[in-house]
Parts: C-alpha cells; structure tokens; sequence
C-alpha cells in the first residue's frame, strides 16, 4: 500500500489516479486546510482516507499501517507568503517531515516532495550535486528537510528520494494559484496587471503538474539507500518576463513592475539526471500548459465570457 500525504493538494490530485491506474493500493492522509475531499471525488471509493496532520505523532503511526511506500506532499507552499509565516513553515515542512520520516523506518521507500525553490539564487546553470542557496523560509525549510532526510538513511536505513520539483503550472483539480503561471493567467483573465518584481530577468524552470505527479510514479522502481533528483527539463528554463510574454501573447494584459521586496529567487537548471536514470521526459511545454489553463478558467470558473 502506498501513502500518499495531502493527496487532496495539487500534486496529489494528478497523483492518486495515476497510482491507481498503475494498480496500486492508495491510503491518503490530508488535514484538508487548503484542498478539498470534491478533488478526488471520482475516486473516494478506491482509496482509503485519513484525516489528520503530518506532526500527529498518533495519526502518523495510524496511517503507516501496512504500509510500504510513502510518497510525501503534505506542505505549506507559497516562498512569498513563508516570509510573514516562518514558523509555521518550519512546522509543518520540517518539523512535519521529520516526525513522518522517523515513524516510516519500515517502509520500503519513502519520496520526498522537495523543490527547485532551494537554489536560490545562482550565477550558472546548477544540478544536484550544486549547493544550495535557500532565499526563503519555504526553501529553508525544504533544505532542512532534504538534510535530516539523508541522515535518516545513512543512518537508520530509510530509502530515501527527494524530488525537487520545478515551478509547477496547469490544471489538476487541486489548482492553485500562488504559482506565477497560473496566477498570471489568472490575473490577465481579470484583467489585472502581471506583476514582476525586479526587471524580470531571472531564470526559473517550470514544471506541469501532470509531468510532475508523473516523476513521482517513475520514482517508485528506482531503488537507492538516498538520491536526489531535479525534476524537470533543460529546454523549460525561462526567464519571468519571457513568461509575462507567451501569457500576453494570448491575453492583452498590461506588465507592472515592482521593486524586490525580498531577493528574487533565479536558477536555470540541468535536469539531465532524472533524463537519464529514471527516463523522465515531460508531456507538456510552457506554452500548452498555458493554454489549458487558459482554457480551463475560460469554460469552468466563470471566464467564459472574456474574449482573448
């Protein structure tokens, strides 16, 4: 049996059916602070349903019960918002992780959802074996949680992969939109500026979130005691402004551009790792995904009558 953490989320709404159409056993555990049970409607009756937080010690040990493999996406998400809410960040994405990862000693592989948010900012193309440079809580914490992690392994025996995930975009039924290509598309819809903080020249590497539930899936063969892997594509890095423009290409928005408030996260990415161990070739570009989301806003969320 597989447990899938905030499987309700974003990641774990594209996840859990695809974990089913592969014929796995799926237990999901959700606290349901910022997704909803509707996410999965199609498939309450196939999974089996905790609700619960990750930092219960007792929920924990209940919702590891014969269980062999953890995939873990529970997390607060958002770097902006991490700056105001620092502690709870470090609570649940570390502290959070770190009680997950001790009570799954025995399971035969545990997944981390990490991110790409953890490199901060870099002067050259960065890869796994790259040091990170966390700008944020949210990639602090993240950072944390990778390091206690590997010592766990090397340690105490746990198989460990952390993912760390590109900058996700598009449509699952989990969306959200504190990521800057659905919040874009969001606003252009709205016809409310694109705001770009700093000249919009950093580089950041985007992810569909169908392609990333799809890393996790291929993740579950891949046998190790520890790894990391950069999930993603080389030909997926852009810059902001670039991103601001494909959007305008579609929707007559107007680009607003605001002084940093905090430093600007900007890394371009080699994801020839994953490529080349794990056979990890994206569905989407950039550009479809854009599209759908466009798409999908237009048709169920009330924008059908905006022309683009």
């Amino acid at each position: 049996m597989i447990l899938v953490t905030g499987g309700f989320g974003y990641v774990g709404s594209a996840l859990v059916p695809m974990l089913l159409n592969e014929g796995y056993y799926v237990r999901v555990l959700d606290n349901f602070h910022n997704s909803k049970m509707e996410n999965l409607k199609e498939y309450l009756n196939k999974i089996e349903i905790i609700r619960g937080d990750i930092r219960e010690r007792e929920i924990i040990k209940k919702a590891l019960k014969d269980v062999n493999i953890v995939i873990h996406l529970a997390a607060l998400t958002g770097a902006d918002s991490s700056f105001k809410l620092r502690k709870e960040f470090m609570s649940v994405n570390f502290y959070g992780t770190k009680i997950l990862a001790e009570n799954s000693l025995n399971v035969d592989k545990f997944i981390f959802a990490s991110s790409c948010n953890v490199y901060g900012k870099q002067n050259s193309i960065v890869n796994e074996d790259s040091v990170p440079n966390p700008l944020n809580p949210y990639a602090e914490s993240k950072v944390l949680a990778e390091n206690f992690l590997k010592k766990l392994s090397y340690e105490n025996g746990l198989n460990c992969i952390c993912l760390r995930l590109a900058t996700l975009y598009g449509y699952s039924k989990g969306i959200r939109f504190n990521l800057v290509v659905n919040k874009f598309v969001k606003n252009a819809l709205e016809r409310k500026p694109l705001t770009i903080y700093g000249d919009g020249r950093n580089w950041r590497p985007f992810l569909h979130v169908k392609d990333a539930a799809k890393a996790f899936v291929l993740a579950l063969n891949y046998n190790t005691k520890f790894d990391i892997f950069n999930v993603g594509s080389n030909e997926e890095n852009y810059r902001i402004i670039d991103v601001a423009g494909i959007i305008k290409e579609y929707i007559n928005a107007e680009i607003v551009y605001l002084k940093d408030k905090n430093p600007a996260p900007s890394y371009k990415i080699d994801f020839s790792k994953i490529k080349n161990k794990l056979n990890f070739k994206p569905i989407y570009n950039l550009r479809e995904g854009i599209e759908e989301t466009i798409n999908f806003l237009k048709h169920n969320l009330g924008y059908d009558d905006l022309s683009i």
